[in-house]
Formats: structure tokens, C-alpha cells, sequence
């Protein structure tokens, strides 16, 4: 629980956010008490909405106010993101040439979230009820907080949102090894600490602001969890050991073996993220992250691709990648296999087609028939070639 949450907001309305908001401007102390009065939304899609007009477009004036040029924005298909959190909150730098990611946000229906609980007390509980019932469905309340502790982790960042039309969550990963911290639930109204009340607009600044001077944190095993770690993208995110339960029992990873060399994708497509990392001495490896909080139906995708590489365990490290293993990341299925370059571009192609229908013409011999190796974009996805140049791979064998 973080339970100096109040206080820690208390302290920065004080210290920081009374100052700026003397400053002249359209959205006075008062707008910042308004809340949404509307009915209340049927789907995700609608609070979605709800939330860009009266709650992110404030908080990025107000933040501009206080000299932080910020953005909202949609996580699906942003290369500067690891997997597909709903929003993502960047900070403009560099003369706003550049927008650095701070902060996930994920949107949950009221109707399917808990309201006005103690959301770390009722995680834990739930969690144990979920290990005494064996193969029982985990509750929205431990898949809510296993998501937002994945896209935190995975992305380096410190906090993490959680909110409903009705609600704000806010996480702060720290400790060693990283645990989450999870505020009390603020309310639309706000809430009162020592007779003073602090808005809700006021706890998402707080949150935000935090973000922008705190915010990275990847945790290494040995390390203060206080310090702010420059190199942050060569340490390790030390995840939690647990090998996935499905149908295809085969080489499951331990986590603790991980850690990824990269922050930004190398690539998005129709259901996962690709991203470098390194899997104990096999260093330059790639990740393919399928986001089973985001879609229940890619651990059912990602096992069948997974069951794929083994039927074609002969043609690994000549025709398709070599395949190292996979594991589950609370609810994030990664694979680890053999970095085989980039995708071959229309220009090449010409100069790599007989390698290319050589690859190809193998599967089919093994009675696999690839239905996606078209070009799209003026490159071919799903063909790569190494950096030499000599060899070509066939890669993505989901069945979307």
C-alpha cells in the first residue's frame, strides 16, 4: 500500500502547484474541482473519450503552465512503448522535437472494476483465492494490477495509472526486488487530508510530475531502489520466475535470466512487439511480447506459435529462427529466438529470391504454407535478412 500517498500529494500542491497556478490562464483553480457529471459510460471505448476532454487535455495545460510540455496518447502502434498500454504519457524535450515516455495509463469499465477498495488489499486476497482453487480464472482486480506492473516494467517507468470514469489508481514500482505500491482510490471529488482538500486533478499532477523528475526505474537486484539509473537500459528488469501453463510444454525460461538492451521496439505487428534483450550467455537475442492482459485470445496465438518452431526444430538457424525458450511475465508471454536482421526490401528482393523461395519451398516440405509473406510498406516483414547479407529467414508464424 502506499500509504504516503496523501502526504506526498499534500507536500506538492503546497510546494509546487500553488505557485504556478497563480499564474493568469483559461483554467482557473476551480475548473480544477470539475469532474465528469455525465451518465455514466456503457465501454472502455466511451470513458475513453470521456476522460480526453475533461481529464488529459486539462492536465496538459495545466502541466504547460508549469513549464511541462506533455502529451496523452494512444499506446497501440507507438514504437517508443513496449507493448500497448490504453494511453501513454510523454514529456516533450529538446525544444519539442522529442517526446520521451513517462508514464502508462490503462482504462478499465467501472462496471468491471472494483470501486472503492483498498486495491492492494483485495489483490492479495484474491490471489490467494486464485492459488486455493487450482485452475481458476484470476480475478479482474490481480489481472488489472499484473498488467499495470507489466507495462511499468517492461517500459523502465517508476508509475503507472490505473483509472475508471469514476476512479484514479496510481502505482509506484520500488524496493528490491521491485514490488508496487498502490494508492488508496481518489475519487472525482477528491480527497481530505489534514482538513485540506486535494482534487483529483491535483493527485494526477502529483502522479505526473513525479513521472517527469523520478520516473525511471528498472530495479536491478543490488541497487538502491532510491537512485535514478542513467544506464538504465543495460540493467536487468529482474522478473518474476514463472513459466507459462499451457498446452506446449517445452523450453520455459527463467526470468531472472533476462534483461533487455532496448527500450524502443524494433517492431509492432498485428498482435505482438518485438524488442532486444539478451537471455543469460546468448546475447543480441530478439523478443516477440504478446500482451495476454490486452487479448486473452494471444496465449492461445503465442503457444501455437511457440508449438510451430518446435514441429520445425530441423529447419532452425537455416530456414527459421533458432528458438531459445519462452516464458510468462505476469500475463506477458515473450519468445526468445535468434536475431536474423532486417526485412528484405522490395529493391532486394530480386537479389535474394532464390534463397527466399529456397526457404520457402523447405516449409512446404514440412507441410507448412507461410499465408503471410507479401510486401507491405516497401519491405517484406516476414522475410529478413542478415546483417552480412547471406542469409535469409522466414519469421511469424502466428496464425493471424
Amino acid at each position: 500500500m502506499w500509504t504516503t500517498f496523501n502526504q506526498e500529494v499534500y507536500d506538492f500542491s503546497q510546494s509546487e502547484l500553488t505557485p504556478y497556478l497563480k499564474l493568469e490562464s483559461e483554467i482557473t483553480i476551480n475548473q480544477m474541482k470539475v469532474f465528469q457529471r455525465a451518465a455514466d459510460a456503457g465501454c472502455e471505448s466511451d470513458i475513453e473519450s470521456s476522460l480526453e476532454y475533461t481529464t488529459f487535455g486539462i492536465l496538459v495545460e495545466l502541466l504547460r503552465l508549469m513549464g511541462v510540455d506533455s502529451s496523452f496518447s494512444r499506446g497501440k502502434g507507438d514504437s517508443s512503448v513496449i507493448l500497448e498500454p490504453d494511453y501513454i504519457w510523454k514529456v516533450l524535450v529538446e525544444n519539442r522535437k522529442q517526446a520521451h515516455f513517462r508514464l502508462p495509463v490503462e482504462v478499465k469499465p467501472f462496471w468491471s472494476f472494483p470501486r472503492n477498495v483498498n486495491l492492494a488489499v483485495k489483490y492479495l486476497s484474491d490471489l490467494e483465492d486464485s492459488k486455493a482453487k487450482s485452475g481458476s480464472t484470476e480475478s479482474v482486480t490481480v489481472r488489472g494490477v499484473n498488467q499495470m506492473y507489466g507495462y511499468s516494467s517492461f517500459n523502465y517507468s517508476r508509475y503507472a495509472a490505473l483509472t475508471t470514469q469514476h476512479e484514479l489508481l496510481c502505482f509506484k514500482r520500488s524496493g528490491i526486488p521491485s514490488s508496487v505500491k498502490i494508492s488508496n482510490p481518489i475519487p472525482l471529488a477528491g480527497v481530505t487530508y489534514l482538513d485540506h482538500h486535494v482534487s483529483y486533478m491535483t493527485c494526477w499532477l502529483f502522479l505526473l510530475w513525479s513521472a517527469r523528475e523520478n520516473g525511471i526505474y528498472a530495479s536491478p537486484a543490488g541497487s538502491p531502489s532510491t537512485t535514478i539509473l542513467p544506464d538504465h537500459k543495460s540493467l536487468p528488469l529482474r522478473p518474476i520466475n514463472a513459466p507459462i501453463r499451457g498446452l506446449y510444454e517445452l523450453r520455459a525460461i527463467n526470468a531472472n535470466q533476462i534483461h533487455f538492451t532496448q527500450t524502443l521496439t524494433v517492431a509492432k505487428g498485428a498482435v505482438g512487439t518485438v524488442v532486444t534483450g539478451d537471455l543469460h550467455n546468448h546475447p543480441g537475442l530478439k523478443f516477440k511480447l504478446y500482451d495476454a492482459y490486452h487479448d486473452s485470445r494471444y496465449v492461445e496465438i503465442s503457444m501455437k506459435e511457440v508449438a510451430m518452431y518446435k514441429t520445425l526444430e530441423s529447419l532452425q538457424g537455416m530456414v527459421i529462427p533458432r528458438f531459445y525458450g519462452y516464458f510468462n511475465y505476469h500475463g506477458i508471454i515473450l519468445i526468445a529466438m535468434e536475431d536474423c536482421g532486417s526485412p528484405l526490401t522490395v529493391e532486394e528482393y530480386s537479389l535474394y529470391e532464390t534463397r527466399a523461395g529456397n526457404c520457402i519451398t523447405a516449409l512446404q516440405k514440412l507441410g507448412i504454407y507461410h499465408q503471410d509473406l507479401e510486401a507491405r510498406d516497401g519491405k517484406y516483414p516476414n522475410i529478413l535478412k542478415s546483417q552480412c547479407g547471406t542469409k535469409i529467414r522466414i519469421v511469424d508464424f502466428n496464425p493471424l
